[in-house]
């Protein structure tokens, strides 16, 4: 998961890894009331010691009530 406080993921970018496959749901702590955060994610595995990424998600913005 990637998420930052600008639509280019310029400003603010953190990223969170989600090691296992059954996991559908992820809270990120410490994030600011009142402000927008746009998110993305993309899958990644491993094959013989190498990364090997998917496409990343369409952008989605949320606004932290």
């Amino acid at each position: 998961i990637t998420y930052a406080l600008d639509g280019k993921f310029k400003k603010g970018k953190k990223n969170v890894t989600i090691s296992k496959n059954s996991t559908t749901i992820k809270k990120i702590k410490k994030l600011k009331k009142g402000r927008k955060y746009y998110v993305k994610i993309r899958s990644c595995r491993s094959v013989k010691n190498e990364k090997i990424y998917g496409f990343y998600s369409k952008v989605k913005s949320v606004k932290i009530k």
